[in-house]
């Protein structure tokens, strides 16, 4: 029994199709290798370009001496920004950017100076800024016509919480 059963599957049909399986299983494993190298390359091509770009982006935060602690706090406890990169500053003065290409302001302390600092990060073409104000809950609706003349800046967005800051703050470092 044992010999027929080696004879039926030593059939030409039987060499055939098992030649055949082997050699779309061998272009198989090597196409899921392939796959796998250009994915994994890709992805640590990402991850190394957003990690350069969280280690050396300046950070620029406009706020009293009230809040900047707060605000610097919140991005130095996620671990992704390094505080040397961060910079506080206490009254708007596009001097005091110092290269930082992301601004957080606290829209308290910027209410007054909001269409001026528009003005001079869409008058300033040289950088590519992205503004976020933070304007916590707690303290105060922005009236429209500042929601209005935010919303008109590309790479500027208005916060109301902790961790869509630090959301925002995270991806306009990929962005800019």
């Amino acid at each position: 029994m044992p010999d027929r059963l080696v004879d039926f599957f030593q059939h030409d049909t039987f060499v055939v199709l098992g030649g055949i399986s082997c050699i779309i299983l061998i272009f198989s494993v090597l196409l899921a290798i392939c796959n796998q190298w250009v994915y994994s390359r890709n992805i640590l091509l990402v991850l190394f370009r957003l990690g350069r770009a969280l280690a050396r982006r300046k950070v620029a935060i406009i706020a009293n001496a009230e809040y900047s602690p707060d605000i610097k706090n919140i991005l130095l406890d996620s671990d992704f920004f390094a505080e040397k990169n961060i910079t506080e500053i206490s009254r708007w003065d596009i001097e005091n950017l110092k290269g930082a290409t992301l601004i957080i302001a606290h829209y308290k302390t910027v209410a007054d100076d909001l269409p001026e600092i528009i003005g001079a990060l869409k008058s300033n073409t040289d950088k590519r800024y992205a503004l976020i104000v933070y304007a916590p809950i707690d303290q105060g609706r922005v009236p429209d016509e500042h929601t209005t003349l935010i919303n008109q800046k590309r790479n500027t967005t208005l916060v109301n919480m902790r961790g869509r800051l630090l959301s925002d703050a995270f991806v306009y470092m990929m962005t800019t």
